[in-house]
Formats: C-alpha cells, structure tokens, sequence
C-alpha cells in the first residue's frame, strides 16, 4: 500500500485530468486509512468533500466518511452518512465482483 499510495500522490505533478486528479486524491485518502492512518484520511476525504468541483462524486467520497466513522465506533456519524449516501446519491458499492446499489 505503501508504495501505491507514493505513486498516486506523484500523479499531482504531471498536470492530471480532471478524472486523474480525483481519483488519486481520492486513492490517497482510503490508502492513509488502509494503512492505520485513520484521521488523515478522514480529513483527506473531507477536503475533496469540500470542493465543489467534485460533486459529481460526493456520494462515493461520503460513503467512504461513513465508513471510517463506522471504523471509529462513531457509529450515529456513521449511521447519518450512510443515510445521505442512500437517499441523495445514486452510489454502487463493489464487493466481491458484485454491484450493490446503495
């Protein structure tokens, strides 16, 4: 993960489009909780949640919030954005070679 999460974050120095650039930000931020980094990547998520320019994928990056206030044991946080990602957002979880419409 490590070595993954470098790649990524190298990827805001070639000028990325606008697809790349959020994908590696977004990329970034599960890879800092993947790796134990919990509160960096929350706030990792948070900064992206704010710009406006990626409100195309809000209900992706408030589905992942969810999850790590469900990992923090913060679990009305948790509950809350889980509820908005349901009822604002037409979001598809992968899991298992699946496709779970949320």
């Amino acid at each position: 993960y490590a070595s993954a999460e470098k790649t990524f974050a190298q990827v805001e120095e070639y000028s990325p489009t606008f697809e790349v650039d959020f994908n590696s930000k977004f990329q970034v931020a599960i890879l800092k909780g993947e790796l134990g980094n919990i509160d960096t990547s929350l706030t990792l998520l948070q900064l992206l949640r704010d710009e406006d320019k990626f409100s195309d994928n809000w209900g992706e990056i408030d589905l992942e919030i969810g999850k790590i206030y469900y990992d923090k044991n913060e679990i009305d946080l948790a509950i809350d954005k889980f509820t908005e990602v349901d009822t604002t957002y037409n979001v598809y979880l992968k899991e298992d070679d699946m496709l779970i419409n949320l």
